[in-house]
């Protein structure tokens, strides 16, 4: 019996050293994504790109054009936002570690991309 204390108790702490690395080595994009009324974009594209490695992850705005990705790796990432009759929204924003970068877009009606840059300051 006590071994199989031991054995859970292994595990529990494998696991949380676990997430706690990937915590500490990671950061997040989310934001809002709105149209030039102010009216929530439900169903828009996401994707991040992180612009060295290449890695990207996509996701979609829910119902409250809120979107978020996480555990994304430390770096500079290209966020590009979409959505049918709107223009595509670009950005570049910068992750750093445990930090939530904000990418809010306000898309336009279709026509030519608009390209914003994004920084955030590291925490000290």
């Amino acid at each position: 019996m006590i071994r199989k204390e031991l054995l859970i108790g292994v595990l529990l702490i494998l696991l949380a050293s676990v997430s706690l690395q990937a915590q500490g080595t990671t950061g997040q994009i989310s934001g809002t994504v709105t149209d030039q009324t102010g009216a929530l974009v439900a169903g828009a594209s996401v994707k991040a790109t992180n612009i060295d490695t290449n890695l990207s992850r996509e996701t979609t705005t829910g119902e409250d054009g809120i979107y978020s990705m996480q555990l994304l790796p430390v770096g500079r990432y290209l966020v590009e936002i979409s959505a049918q009759n709107f223009q595509l929204y670009k950005a570049e924003a910068v992750v750093n570690v445990t930090q939530t970068t904000t990418v809010d877009a306000q898309l336009s009606i279709s026509g030519d991309t608009v390209t914003v840059n994004v920084e955030t300051a590291l925490a000290q």
